[in-house]
């Protein structure tokens, strides 16, 4: 199944049946996208838009030896995910990033992707592991000053890729955290 959306007013999921799709496309330059209010299943996703919110329940097995999980790839013309605003995707489970992710917001939420919404602070193993996996090395970017959040399981596996973008020493690294549940005392810079 392949969806795209194509618009220029807001876009806003309002029934909390869920979005399913295998591969979801948004070619809306000029909205803003909400879709956080249902139990969403996307294996790809690539967008242009103004602003992203989104939350997905479920992700697809590619045959990552990480497992399932969101995939921020491309769909026909549309490659990565560019916004011109904030971006904010959560799943709960695995978010590969395999094509460029640009936020041009200046803000310090500029950029925020999560992997493991739902997952208890400092419970981001076994079963509960969920990652933030580079794939092909994609070009991540916000605007002039804004901050780009990755909220990532650890710093082994996958997660090793991720800290591999920031210096060693930085202190830039908060692991075994959600946005709804933080395991870190020192704040973000």
């Amino acid at each position: 199944v392949r969806l795209v959306i194509d618009g220029a007013g807001a876009i806003t999921q309002v029934s909390t049946g869920g979005i399913n799709a295998s591969n979801f496309g948004i070619d809306a330059g000029l909205s803003a996208v909400t879709l956080t209010a249902g139990a969403n299943r996307i294996g790809t996703l690539a967008a242009n838009v103004a602003s992203l919110a989104l939350q997905v329940n479920e992700g697809i097995n590619l045959g990552s030896t990480y497992g399932s999980g969101l995939y921020l790839g491309t769909i026909g013309q549309l490659s990565g995910v560019q916004a011109t605003g904030t971006i904010n995707i959560s799943n709960a489970g695995n978010v590969f990033i395999n094509g460029p992710v640009s936020a041009g917001d200046t803000t310090s939420s500029a950029l925020v992707i999560e992997a493991g919404r739902g997952i208890a602070a400092n419970a981001y193993t076994g079963a509960n592991q969920a990652d933030v996996i580079l794939l092909n090395s994609p070009t991540i970017s916000v605007g002039a000053g804004g901050r780009g959040t990755f909220y990532s399981g650890s710093y082994e596996n996958a997660g090793a890729a991720l800290a591999s973008q920031l210096a060693s020493g930085s202190h830039r690294f908060r692991y075994n955290s959600t946005q709804l549940a933080p395991g870190y005392s020192e704040a973000l810079g």
